[in-house]
């Protein structure tokens, strides 16, 4: 149902397999993939509490429930539960660049290039991290490195909007808003 797009009949049958297996997280944390999927965050992030409190070493349960408090701007609640990740799975980049987001999104621009880095110290071709990174690079006026982060992503990537858009506004940082322009209508383009 969910490859077909047919969200309803997915949480119908997610929601009967919690009623059958209410302690298992399996079904729990599938309805709340769908959940985010359909933007009800506050859903998703109650099932993804259900799902860790019946197994509180479940990473992806962690992870899940940090994407739905990112959504709704609880970004201190997504670092705790990113760094409770982190602490079974220490080698998963994608819990560092989910941490980093958040703290993007808080301003911490020293952790958030600390994460990012970190998350490609473990999988060097992550364009989700080269992607985070660069923002960070570009928030910090480090205007070099961030374009050598975003034009890593984009070589990773060449369909990544985020990409062409966060180098659109690096460039217009340095004051080259024609080439900027251009890389706003290809992520328009693209996404």
């Amino acid at each position: 149902y969910v490859r077909l797009g047919q969200l309803g009949d997915a949480v119908a049958d997610y929601t009967r397999a919690v009623q059958l297996s209410p302690q298992s997280p399996a079904p729990l944390a599938g309805r709340g993939q769908v959940y985010l999927a359909m933007t009800r965050p506050h859903a998703a992030a109650r099932d993804f509490t259900r799902a860790v409190t019946a197994d509180s070493r479940f990473v992806q349960g962690y992870l899940d429930r940090a994407a739905a408090k990112i959504m709704i701007a609880n970004y201190q609640e997504a670092i705790e539960d990113v760094s409770r990740a982190a602490a079974f799975d220490v080698n998963n980049p994608q819990i560092y660049v989910l941490r980093g987001e958040a703290y993007l999104a808080l301003r911490d621009l020293p952790a958030a290039l600390k994460d990012f880095t970190q998350a490609l110290t473990l999988d060097p071709k992550h364009v989700g991290a080269y992607l985070g990174r660069g923002l960070t690079q570009a928030r910090l006026n480090a205007n070099e490195q961030a374009f050598g982060d975003l034009n890593r992503a984009i070589e990773l990537d060449p369909r990544s909007a985020r990409a062409f858009a966060y180098r659109a506004f690096v460039y217009k940082q340095v004051g080259q808003v024609g080439v900027g322009q251009k890389d706003i209508e290809t992520a328009l383009k693209l996404d």
